[in-house]
């Protein structure tokens, strides 16, 4: 008998993505003000993460990314998914700029993936992630991605729909 139930596999899709959803987007949503690199320069000349990467984008993501954990009764799993995703995010743009992409220029997959893999990453350290979770939001997170970009650019909140 098996007991797989694709109800509950949907809940635990729900409660594993939604701080880092939340994490990302209101880190875009709330960004703004005093860039984390200070405009400094790294040792290559460009700029070590550039005007996208806030103190209060940074800060204001994780705690709603945290709240969204709370609310589903998972405070640490938030904390943790959270944290990971805004930082997953902070290290996309380091690449980024060390690849000599600007702001707002697109980078298939590093875009999309970069909060989610480094959730996953430190989500793993502390909980067991199961393969099948991972790879269903591995598949998801490009697509939400997306959507959410559009909704952002349609909205005003973004000025490239991407």
């Amino acid at each position: 008998m098996n007991n797989f139930s694709l109800y509950d596999f949907f809940i635990k899709m729900v409660y594993f993505l939604t701080p880092m959803y939340v994490a990302n987007g209101f880190a875009l949503l709330t960004g703004g003000g005093v860039p984390l690199d200070m405009n400094k320069t790294f040792f290559d000349g460009r700029r070590i993460l550039g005007d996208g990467k806030t103190f209060r984008g940074t800060v204001l993501g994780v705690v709603f990314g945290f709240f969204s954990g709370f609310l589903l009764k998972e405070p640490i799993e938030g904390i943790i998914l959270s944290i990971g995703a805004v930082f997953g995010d902070i290290v996309g743009s380091f690449i980024k700029r060390r690849l000599g992409i600007k702001r707002g220029e697109m980078a298939p997959l590093l875009d999309q993936l970069d909060f989610y893999l480094m959730g996953s990453f430190l989500y793993s350290l502390k909980f067991n992630l199961q393969l099948n979770v991972f790879l269903t939001g591995l598949v998801a997170t490009p697509i939400a991605h997306l959507i959410g970009n559009l909704i952002a650019f349609i909205t005003k909140a973004k000025d490239r729909p991407y």
